[in-house]
């Protein structure tokens, strides 16, 4: 019997389909009228995608916050060339600091009377190190402070303006199904535990406010090459989605 197993994980399923689902499929969703959303971490990689989404599937409004202005302008300009209509905010925020999402959190209020979605995609994983004697203790700081105490930051600033408007209303966190590694080449502690750490406080916050229409998940998007994943042990980088 073939061991199916055997070589790298992305071979335990022989047979793979990559593709946009029809429910998933940006260009086919029809958003509200004044549809609003804020997407943290949003000037590369996952998060620069998520607002490309929002701008095909005719969002009103897309509010980018990252801390790189110019790469923010950048991610801007490819969602007007994808929808024309769409009107683009870029405002500089440093997830770790309460002083910058409440910055942040006023200029939303300030933008628009409505707030539909929040999307937190930023993170921090460091350089990958597999014992906890090994590394520097700095990158296992700002792992929590990206990861963990971002997360809340942007949760203690932005959910309740969710919550001043009627309808359906979202709180995203692109999180990391590297929550359950203990072992192997990417079971990179600082990384784990701090997402780990945020995916509690991400069931924690859907349990306070479920009872208020607010819908609050963890997203788990796998392996996907991005800039921050160039870190990475070479042997991972080939199970990674292209």
């Amino acid at each position: 019997m073939k061991d199916i197993m055997s070589g790298h994980p992305d071979k335990f399923t022989e047979t793979q389909h990559q593709d946009v689902t029809p429910a998933i499929d940006p260009s086919k969703v029809a958003l509200s009228p004044g549809f609003t959303v804020c997407v943290v971490g949003a000037s590369r990689g996952i998060g620069a995608s998520i607002a490309y989404a929002y701008a095909q599937a005719g969002a009103s409004t897309v509010i980018l916050a990252a801390r790189s202005a110019d790469a923010l302008e950048t991610v801007a300009a490819k969602c007007r060339e994808i929808q024309p209509k769409v009107v683009v905010h870029c405002v500089t925020c440093d997830i770790t600091s309460d002083e910058s999402v409440a910055a942040l959190a006023r200029r939303v209020k300030d933008i628009g009377r409505r707030l539909d979605v929040v999307v937190v995609n930023s993170g921090f994983a460091g350089t990958v190190t597999l014992k906890v004697t090994d590394g520097d203790p700095a990158n296992w700081k700002k792992a929590l402070e990206v990861n963990t105490l971002g997360t809340y930051h942007a949760a203690h600033h932005l959910l309740p303006i969710l919550l001043e408007f009627d309808g359906a209303k979202s709180f995203l966190v692109v999180s990391s199904a590297a929550v359950a590694i203990t072992e192997g080449i990417i079971a990179n502690p600082q990384y784990t535990i701090s997402k780990l750490a945020q995916l509690r406080l991400v069931e924690m916050v859907a349990k306070q406010y479920a009872s208020q229409g607010l819908l609050i998940v963890g997203i788990h998007p796998g392996a996907v090459m991005t800039e921050m994943s160039m870190g990475a042990p070479e042997e991972f980088k080939q199970c990674k989605e292209p």
